[in-house]
């Protein structure tokens, strides 16, 4: 039968009743289950399905979790999996202030003896209620049955490069994809009330689903509009499409971001082309210090040798701020060798604290393991930290230990 894989995990992140007041998102692996009859691991999961329209084809779904850890492996484990019921903040949610679940698990299963290797479990039913209003997937909630009894154990979460969770979905026909010929406005919404949407889904990062009504919101807002689908192609890195959104603005205040955002767009799907115009339309803007970085940086994607952008310490300063925010772009938008070159970007300017922000950028975008090395770097080659780093550090050891 054919099937499908969904790896487009949004949240994967651990509550702890032992820290009730905090949780673990920006770490490549989850506990769950008991470590002591009072401290209970709990998992939150959120998956975007957007591009799954039709459930009539559907045979079954798995949800595929890579076991990392099994710290008994004499004795059955049971774990139950309950359906959010309300949206949160995956920032400042905690076991204290967890989301309301259902009480009636939609899914169990058991661990023995198995580590090292992939489970699965079925949520076919849960899936298709998701596919029937999307507006209602919230995620779902794992937790051990059994409080009195240790049960702990590990899978790997969003943040690791192949083990990450993922849906498996089997189909009994054709697999059923977006129908880009079935109307993105069923409920016949106004076009203020479409656009309003898909800011909502831009904001959620749900980027697949905003496009869509970004372009059933007709000519309201069309500046703006061409802007928001154009940044939506190019996190989905549909570079072509996002260039061409960028291209239908030709003037007012998102003008000259969509200019810098479509010489991005030129160097990512390698046109390299056309820059030569586009930087002479950047270089018009009275943003001196933004330009040299962005001209910078096409020279390192063509493979030419850029000058040094400044030795100076408080001139870097303004350099770096820049940089930083490309580099930010270019961490969810890119290819890992782009973002491995537009780091010479780094070596441009005079500034001893590009290792620390760097490590801060990879900690903030959920890459922990990265985050740790620079911040190790920062300390051996620039004798620079400081107490925001240190916390993470500190952190990141104690998961690592666990």
């Amino acid at each position: 039968m054919p099937e499908i894989t969904i790896k487009s995990i949004v949240d994967s992140i651990t509550l702890n009743s032992n820290k009730p007041n905090e949780n673990i998102s920006n770490y490549n692996k989850l506990f769950l289950g008991n470590l002591f009859k009072n401290i209970e691991f709990r998992n939150i999961l959120k998956f975007d399905i957007s591009n799954i329209t039709n459930i009539n084809n559907i045979e079954k779904v798995k949800l595929l979790l890579y076991i990392w850890k099994n710290d008994n492996i004499s004795y059955e484990k049971k774990y139950t999996l309950h359906p959010i019921e309300n949206e949160y903040d995956k920032n400042s949610i905690n076991f204290n202030n967890q989301p309301k679940f259902s009480s009636s698990p939609i899914s169990s299963f058991s661990i023995l003896d198995e580590v090292t290797t992939w489970i699965n479990i079925d949520i076919t039913e849960l899936f298709k209620i998701w596919c029937k209003n999307q507006d209602k997937n919230y995620g779902l909630v794992i937790k051990s049955i059994n409080n009195r009894v240790k049960s702990l154990i590990g899978f790997y979460s969003k943040d690791h490069l192949k083990y990450s969770p993922k849906l498996k979905v089997i189909f009994n026909k054709k697999n059923q994809r977006i129908d880009k010929k079935s109307p993105a406005n069923p409920q016949n919404k106004t076009s203020k009330e479409l656009f309003a949407s898909a800011n909502k889904y831009y904001l959620k990062k749900v980027y697949k689903k905003a496009i869509p009504l970004y372009e059933d919101s007709l000519n309201l807002y069309k500046e703006e509009i061409d802007y928001h689908k154009g940044m939506c192609f190019l996190y989905t890195k549909d570079y072509k499409n996002a260039y061409n959104s960028f291209c239908h603005i030709k003037e007012g205040k998102f003008y000259k971001e969509s200019i810098y955002m479509s010489i991005l767009c030129e160097c990512l799907n390698n046109n390299l082309g056309n820059l030569t115009k586009l930087l002479d339309s950047a270089k018009n803007f009275d943003d001196f210090y933004r330009f040299k970085v962005y001209y910078a940086f096409c020279k390192i994607i063509e493979n030419d040798k850029s000058k040094p952008l400044s030795d100076n310490e408080k001139e870097s300063l303004l350099y770096s701020e820049h940089i930083f925010d490309l580099l930010e772009l270019l961490l969810n938008c890119s290819t890992p060798e782009i973002f491995e070159k537009s780091l010479e970007l780094l070596n441009l300017i005079e500034n001893n604290e590009v290792l620390l922000r760097l490590g801060k950028l990879y900690y903030k975008n959920d890459f922990c393991d990265l985050s740790y090395k620079e911040f190790i770097r920062s300390i051996k080659l620039f004798d620079i930290i400081d107490t925001e780093a240190l916390n993470i550090m500190k952190d990141y050891l104690i998961m690592k230990d666990d």
